[in-house]
């Protein structure tokens, strides 16, 4: 196989995917417990944290945002084992140039 940019960043987000789990109990819970009203997550990545975050009741919404197609493409196969009761929105964006409203969350999470 020829590696250029598409296919290497489509085997890393599966890497990153079955490796992103060893993310440490206290960063997870310090992030869940302290996230509250619209959640925007920056660099979503396979969506790891998502289910920590949106199961906090003080959580209204989440909008996870990553610059990877294929870190999205993970992030939607790891999240169709949950459901959720909350509006949740995933986009590819740029997070240097996004098209939200100043003041329009409440938390913002960047764990990159």
């Amino acid at each position: 196989m020829e590696l250029n940019n598409e296919n290497i960043w489509s085997i890393y987000s599966e890497v990153f995917s079955k490796i992103t789990p060893s993310m440490s109990k206290e960063l997870l819970d310090f992030t869940s417990n302290n996230s509250a009203g619209s959640v925007l997550d920056c660099g979503m990545g396979v969506g790891k944290m998502l289910p920590y975050v949106v199961n906090n009741f003080l959580v209204s919404n989440y909008e996870g945002v990553d610059l990877n197609p294929y870190m999205l493409i993970e992030a939607k196969k790891n999240l169709s084992n949950f459901e959720f009761q909350k509006k949740i929105n995933i986009s590819e964006g740029d997070v240097s140039n996004l098209k939200f409203m100043d003041s329009q969350f409440d938390t913002l999470i960047n764990l990159n």
